[in-house]
C-alpha cells in the first residue's frame, strides 16, 4: 500500500529542491531504494518523522537543518522523506504537516565553509 509523504531532494552539485508531496510504497525496502542507502528513522515531533540515509556519505551534500528556538540542532544530507509514525507504524502525511516541516527542516548549503540557512524554496 502506498502512503502520502513530504519528499526534500538535494543534487549530487548541492543544489537543494522545494519539498514535494508524493507517493511511496509502505515498506521500509522502498524508503532504501528511494535513498539509494540503508534508512534511518529519526522523530521531529510527537507524530512525524524524518527517514534518511542511516550513514551520512562522505561529500554528500547538504540538505536540511533541524531548527529549535532559532539554532541549528543537527544537519541531514542526501534526500529525506517525512511521514507520520505511531506505535502501528507509517502513515500518509497530512496537509497541515507540511507547514510544521517546513518551519523545523530548513534548507542550507556551504558558504566559504560557512553553513547558510536558506530563505523558504
Amino acid at each position: 500500500m502506498d502512503i502520502k509523504a513530504y519528499f526534500m531532494e538535494v543534487n549530487e552539485n548541492g543544489v537543494v529542491f522545494a519539498g514535494r508531496l508524493g507517493w511511496i510504497q509502505n515498506t521500509f525496502e522502498a524508503f532504501q531504494d528511494y535513498l539509494k542507502n540503508l534508512a534511518k528513522v529519526v522523530r521531529l515531533t510527537e507524530k512525524l518523522v524524518v527517514v534518511m540515509q542511516q550513514e551520512s556519505v562522505e561529500n554528500a551534500p547538504l540538505n536540511r537543518a533541524l531548527v529549535k528556538d532559532g539554532n541549528i540542532v543537527e544537519i541531514y544530507t542526501g534526500n529525506l522523506i517525512c511521514i507520520r509514525q505511531n506505535e502501528s507504524g507509517f502513515h500518509s502525511i497530512q496537509e497541515e504537516d507540511v507547514g510544521v516541516i517546513r518551519k523545523i527542516l530548513k534548507p542550507v548549503f556551504y558558504l566559504d565553509g560557512q553553513i547558510i540557512i536558506q530563505k523558504d524554496i
